[in-house]
Formats: structure tokens, sequence, C-alpha cells
């Protein structure tokens, strides 16, 4: 990756800490230190430790350089009667290992959205990776390209801005950034191979360079016949959604058109100004109204009568267009009844999960629907990149007599009751759903805030501004930032309006136009589309988090004994959700679909125009069906020649193959506009399928993964889960394994992240923090130090006295006892893989030393 992964303040580099107990009879420890190591900061530690025992005997030390940075310490009592083992190892790796507080940097608090769909991609690798894909016609100025690109990463921060590694994490917002553009030569790959690699490179919302673009070079000009090159974004639904993706295309056309350069500084409002009015809203109403719109439990929630796992790939995807022609007759058909498309859509949905639900009098059904979280009183909402699509959850009652137009108009109500809340996270209404799993006053905040805000620094944003400004800039100009206008225009000149070009616009219309509904051409729109046709989810992403948790993991208590906490949690880490490890199921209690219709988002005919001068001529470009959280999505766009395309992104091991249920979906679009009329019943609709199979034993539910954000049992009294969790399997059956020891204030999904990251032979495991302090542990681990298979104890600070003392048991009662590594929670998952690596390779070899 191409990108500057510095932010403006560098990071404390930590130190790691590896002990080993040496030979037997095990009395002579040391302390092998990588990292920087002040003489100061191991006096300091060393002088903490004799004043908290000050009837110690005397230790005297010695440090011995091995490299850069790279030294052993080795301890002695003044008493030659005191056993070496004796002196506190554990403790003092603790103390060297801790953070000590850095000067400030530029950071600023994630939403819970950001937080939530972070979470969810921590425990589910590849969800919520989105692709934009299109073919351009026409020269390609590679440099300009280029050019372009960073162009728009420099005047957007929001591509300048990456999540932290913290245990809460934070936003830092990096002074520069480099464009990753990727260029492939013509002939070097098939477009096919380019996805599936880019799909599985991934893209890390830790590192700065939100948006990743690879070129396939089309052919040479004189080659008949002309083959259009292709281009591919990709990015991270929690920092981008897809009309951000969407808008900042736009941006880099008028950069490519302007020789690659875009007019102004930094776009604003931007992320912090829509935190800062995030903070402000009122979450009393809402509470109060999705407290009253809790779906049944009971609800149908699976479209297919019976489900198989495939082992082959952990998602699937299927894909149907309807011809331009249906495409055209279902919209005339939904607009007959006041109704849209994507209302459309979720009458069919819900018919279908009726069926599938086998009542045959009136019956729930219930479904998450996303919306696009520009439908806001946010000044500017509509042209901020940024992650604000959200998923609302949908009940319906199916009567198999009621009418169609009925089933139409009551989806359509559902949504204009929901409209007034598209800033609201998908864990903060589970949170007022579900009350039986949260506390009475709504989701977990550490901060105290009703939305789940943080401001560590007292700005109103949660911006750190050690200048006085509210961004934490310097601003000589006056302006928020000091270098663009705080009104949004894109030149920097002020527009008391906020419209791009500093006219009145008192809708929000770009061109300043009266637009009762924020429409960009002030034709009517119930639900503020652009094109205004109706969208009920006003979606132009679809993401889900299934954790509800907004920060991570919290422990009042800072236990490492394994002491019953006052949360609830075994290790006192914070639980929103009631569930003994914090962990949450994607859709509260079991699993669901969500339904993705995309706006339409029009480039402007000056755009085309100005790029057809040029000879240029590019496609529609497409989303390719994102993975969320939800085990089935399906996704509705409409493609450049008009055609409404469907998308089932589904979990193979939840369901095999998506096509019946594809298939079904759109039989019943294409044939609504023929047969539904004034009195056409649910029933009769129905009878359009083939005869539900009722023979097939329905599929038993899915295994839950052993990521941080899913867990089969939800319910406070759940049984405490075993000690020992494995994290990754060995690669050889010969291989020892490393045990990652659970310390309080680091989220679960960290270790997740390190067992992801680890490339050794040796299993991972991870030992939870349970009753009885090292003992249990201890105890826990027995089995595997007989056998000589535990090679390496890892874990960040505060976990060494535990872990040192696990190790002096394990060569007591006659085994080897592991290596211990330990290093600062700030450590990356993949620094600290490498050196567990290193220490597992150690303490395998027969030949290692003390």
């Amino acid at each position: 990756m191409t990108a500057d992964h510095t932010s403006s303040t560098p990071p404390e580099e930590m130190t790691t800490v590896v002990v080993d107990l040496g030979r037997p009879p095990y009395d002579t420890p040391a302390l092998e230190l990588r990292g920087p190591l002040g003489p100061a900061r191991l006096e300091a530690a060393l002088d903490h430790l004799a004043a908290d025992n000050p009837d110690a005997p005397v230790w005297r030390h010695r440090i011995d350089r091995l490299g850069h940075e790279h030294h052993a310490l080795r301890l002695a009592a003044d008493d030659v009667h005191t056993p070496g083992d004796a002196f506190p190892y554990g403790l003092l790796a603790d103390l060297l290992t801790r953070s000590t507080p850095a000067r400030p940097a530029p950071t600023l608090v994630p939403t819970p959205l950001q937080r939530e769909l972070l979470a969810d991609a921590d425990a589910l690798p590849g969800r919520h990776l989105a692709q934009l894909a299109w073919a351009w016609h026409g020269p390609l100025d590679s440099e300009r390209f280029h050019t372009a690109w960073q162009s728009v990463v420099d005047h957007e921060s929001v591509l300048r801005t990456a999540f932290d590694d913290s245990c809460e994490p934070l936003l830092v917002r990096h002074e520069h950034t480099d464009a990753e553009v990727l260029w492939l030569p013509h002939g070097t790959a098939r477009w096919p191979d380019v996805l599936e690699d880019d799909r599985r490179r991934g893209i890390d919302p830790r590192r700065p360079g939100a948006l990743r673009v690879t070129v396939l070079a089309g052919a040479p000009a004189p080659t008949p016949p002309a083959e259009p090159a292709r281009v591919l974004l990709t990015y991270h639904h929690a920092l981008l959604d897809d009309w951000s993706a969407r808008l900042l295309l736009r941006a880099f056309y008028r950069a490519y058109l302007a020789d690659g350069r875009l007019p102004g500084g930094e776009r604003r409002p931007d992320l912090r100004d829509y935190v800062r009015w995030l903070r402000r809203q009122d979450t009393a109403p809402a509470r109060d109204f999705w407290t009253r719109a809790v779906p049944p439990r009971t609800a149908a929630a699976w479209p297919a009568r019976h489900t198989a796992p495939a082992p082959a790939g952990p998602v699937g995807r299927t894909r149907l267009r309807l011809s331009a022609a249906q495409t055209e007759r279902l919209a005339a058909w939904a607009a007959r009844w006041g109704s849209t498309e994507s209302g459309a859509l979720q009458a069919v949905w819900s018919l279908l999960l009726y069926r599938a639900g086998g009542a045959r009098a009136a019956a729930p059904v219930r479904f998450s629907v996303t919306a696009s979280g520009r439908g806001i009183p946010f000044e500017g909402a509509p042209r901020m990149p940024a992650a604000l699509s959200t998923a609302w959850p949908l009940s319906v009652e199916v009567a198999p007599h009621s009418t169609v137009a009925t089933l139409l108009s009551d989806l359509r109500d559902r949504i204009l009751e929901r409209s007034a809340y598209e800033w609201l996270s998908p864990g903060q209404i589970r949170s007022w759903t579900a009350p039986q799993h949260h506390a009475a006053n709504g989701t977990h905040s550490p901060t105290g805030t009703e939305d789940g805000t943080h401001s560590p620094t007292g700005t109103e944003d949660g911006t750190h501004s050690p200048t006085g400004t509210e961004d934490g800039t310097h601003s000589p100009t006056g302006t928020e930032d000091g270098t663009h206008s705080p009104t949004g225009t894109e030149d920097g000149t002020h527009s008391p309006t906020g419209t791009e070009d500093g006219t009145h616009s008192p809708t929000g219309t770009e061109d300043g136009t009266r637009s009762p509904t924020g429409t960009e051409d002030g034709t009517r729109s119930p639900t503020g589309t652009e094109d205004g046709t109706r969208s009920p989810t006003g979606t132009e992403d679809g993401t889900r988090s299934p954790t509800g948790t907004e920060d991570g993991t919290r422990s009042p208590t800072g236990t490492e004994d394994g002491t019953r906490s006052p949360t609830g949690t075994e290790d006192g880490t914070r639980s929103p959700t009631g569930t003994e490890d914090g962990t949450r199921s994607p859709t509260g209690t079991e699993d669901g679909t969500l339904l993705v219709f995309e706006n339409r988002f029009r480039d402007p005919d000056d755009l085309t125009a100005a790029l057809a001068a040029r000879g240029i001529r590019v496609e529609h470009p497409e989303t390719l069906g994102t993975p969320t959280a939800f085990p089935l999505t399906l996704v509705a766009h409409h493609d450049g020649d008009e055609q409404l395309v469907l998308t089932a992104v589904h979990d193979r091991s939840r369901i095999a193959d998506a096509t019946d249920v594809l298939t079904h979906s759109a039989l019943l679009l294409g044939e609504l506009p023929y047969v539904a009329d004034d009195s056409t019943t649910v029933a009769d609709l129905l009878r359009l399928l083939p005869a539900a199979d009722t023979t097939t034993t329905p599929a038993s539910p899915p295994t839950p993964p052993t990521g941080a954000a899913h867990r089969a049992d939800t319910r406070p009294h759940a049984q405490a889960q075993p000690p020992l969790l494995p994290l990754r399997a060995a690669a050889d059956a010969r291989a020892g394994t490393v045990c990652l020891l659970q310390t309080p204030h680091v989220p679960r999904a960290r270790y997740d992240r390190l067992a992801r990251a680890y490339q050794g032979p040796e299993a991972v495991i991870l030992l939870r923090a349970v009753p009885g302090g090292p003992h249990a542990r201890y105890t826990a681990l027995r089995p595997l130090a007989r056998a000589g298979r535990l090679l390496v104890l890892g874990g960040f600070s505060g976990g060494g006295s535990t872990a040192y003392e696990i190790a002096r048991r394990i060569a007591a009662a006659g085994g080897r006892p592991p290596l211990t590594v330990l290093t600062g929670a700030a450590t990356g998952a993949d620094r600290l893989a490498r050196l567990l690596e290193t220490a597992a390779a150690q303490a395998g070899h027969p030949g290692r030393t003390g």
C-alpha cells in the first residue's frame, strides 16, 4: 500500500518483554527487551517495585545489549539465599510495557454506527468491504488519473482518516496520505481475477487511505476492436458508504477534467461537523418510537423453507436483471398505488417470508431495510462523503385475504414513520427494542453522552485542539479549519446559504430552486431521493452492524484475576448486550435478512458532456454486492440501461444457493404489473410461485463463527463459556500452542485479529479471565503443559503477573515453562504476531538458552 501510515503525531513505540525462566531448576529468569528502553524508564519501574515492597531484598540488575533496541535484563539479589525466581518479573514486565502519555494528536471519536461497523468487520473478516466498478472508454492519461485522485484525497479529509488501534477506537486525521492507485497493464490479468484478488486483499480501516483504485488498462488505441479500461474502487463501509464512493467519483471526474486539480481546500462540512451535530440530537423521541416498534420475536424472518450449508467459500453472490421494459412497468404500477420499486420489493420479500414461515392465517414477518442517513436536517449531508448509511428493523403483518395494495400501503407507512431517525445506528435501536439486554437508559456510553460519542479533549465534536480551533488545526483566517469556508463551498468562497456556488437555496438544491423535498430537480419526493422516485430505504450501501457495541469493551474494575465483575462479564468488560463476553448476534436474537435499494445517482449533464468533449465515455458504475453481517442481503439497483438488478449476497454456511429466492423475487416483481389490481389478494399472488416443498426438514441453526460479534445464546443467564477458546488451528499436528491471555480493557476482537495475523504453524488459543485467578488459569492449561505442547504465553500489558505465575506453576509441576511475551496495548496485531512467531520458534528449538 502506498499510503503514508504515519499520523500527524507519531504513535508511541512500544516495548515488548519476553520472560524466560531459563533452564532447570528455573531459578535464573531473564527478560529479553525489544523496542526503546530508556534508563530512566527502567529505573522508574524498579523504584516502583522497591517502594511497593520495602521489606524485599535489594536486587541488582545488569543490561546486555544484543542489538539495536534489543537488550537482555538479568537481576540478582544481594542476599545469596534469595531464589532468583522470587523477583516479581511479571509485574516488572507490566510496568515496562505500560503506555505512557503521548503528546496530543488530532483525533475524533467515531460515531456509534462507525464503531459498530468496525467491530463487525473485526469479528467477520471481509464484511463491509465494498467495490464499485465501471468501464472507461476512450483515452486515459495515467499520470493525470493519479494526480486527480491525489487531489481528491487532499480535498476530502475522510480519505486521510483511519481508526487507531486503541481499546476504544478513535479516528485519526492524517495531514497527508498518498492516493493508492494500482495500474495493471492490458493483458496482465483477467477482470474476474482482479475482482477476486482485490476482495482477498481487503482494506484495513486502521490504515490511512480509505479508498483504493485499481485500473486494468484497455487495449492500445490501434487495436481493433477497442477494449475499454476497467476501473475498481475499493473501500470500507466503516469510513465510506456507497453514496460517498459515487460522490468521490464525481469529484475525481471534475479533477481529471481540470488537469488533475480540484479548486479550494478541504471540504466542509465533514465528519467533525456531523459528530458535533449528532451529539446535539435528543434521543428521547427516538427511544419512545423504537420501544413501541419492536418486531415480534415470533415473526417469520427467513425466505426459504429449507437451506443447506455449503463448504465452499464463506460468501456467495447471485445476480439477475429485469429487462428495461419490466423495470419501467414495475415503476409505473407501483406509482399507481403511491409506492415505488423499492416498496414493491419490500412487499415481495414480505410474501416470501410469509410463505416460508408456513402460516395459514395472518402472521407477522420481519426484515431490515437500509436508509441513506442523508435525509437528516444536517446541512450538506447529501454532499458529504462519510459512513452515514444505516439499517432499520421492519415488521409487517401479512394476511392471505388482504389485498396487495393494502400491504404496499402498510409498508409505506412504516417507512415514513422511521424516516425521522436516519441518524441512529442499528445498535442504538437494538438497545431500545431489547430492553431485557440493556440498561433502562439505552445504549452503553462510556462518556455518558446519549449517542455514545466521546470528547476526550472537551471540544464539541470530540477532536483534540492544541491550537484552540474546534478541529485542532491552526486557522489564521478565522475559518474553522483554516483552509476552507465553513459554508461548504468548494472554492473556499463565502456562501451564507451553503450552496456550492454561493447562491441562495432555501431547500439545499444545488441550483437554488425550491424543492420542498430536497430533490435536486425540485420535484416532489416523499423520501428525499434525488430523482424524485420513492425509496423507502433511501439506501446507497446497505451496511449492517451485528454487534451493537459502540466502542469495544469497558472494564470498570480493572481486575486481572478473573473475579466477578459487577457488569456481568467474566473479565470486567462492559457488555451492553448482557452476554458474559460482551458479544452479540447480528440481529439481536436470531438471524434475519437485509434489503438494500440503492438510490439512483446521475452525473450532471455538463460533466458527461465535458468528458465526451475529450473523447471519453464512462459507463454507469455498479456496486458488486457487499457482504454484511446478515446471512442474506438482497441488493437492488438500476444499471446504465435502466434495468433493475437484483443481487443476493449470502453466507454459504447458512444458505448454499440463493438462486431460488432470487428467482422467486424476480418472478413476482415481473408479474405484479400484470396480475395485481384493486382486488388481488396476497393468496392470489402466492399462487404464482411453484408449490412449496414441505418434505425437507428445515436446516438447523448455523454454527456461530469464532468472531467476537457472534454468540449462540445471548441471554443474560447463559452458562459461562469454557476458559479455553480456539482461535486458530495448528497447521501441523506436531506443532505446539500459543496461548493468549485475555486482559481487561482489551477488546476480544483484538485477539481475533492477532490470531489471523499469526503465520506460524502453531495453534492459537485464548485463555479467558476466569474466577479463581492464576490458579484457575493454570488448571485450564495443565493438560497442554503436561503434554509439552504449550510454547508461549502472550498478551498485553496488565497480564504479566498472571502469565509469570502460570509459568512458575508449570515449572514446579515438572513441565517446561513457556516463554511469556508481553507488550503494550497499542502494539499492532501484525507486530505482535511476528514477535510471537519468533518466541514460538525459540521455545520450540531444543537448543534454546535461558
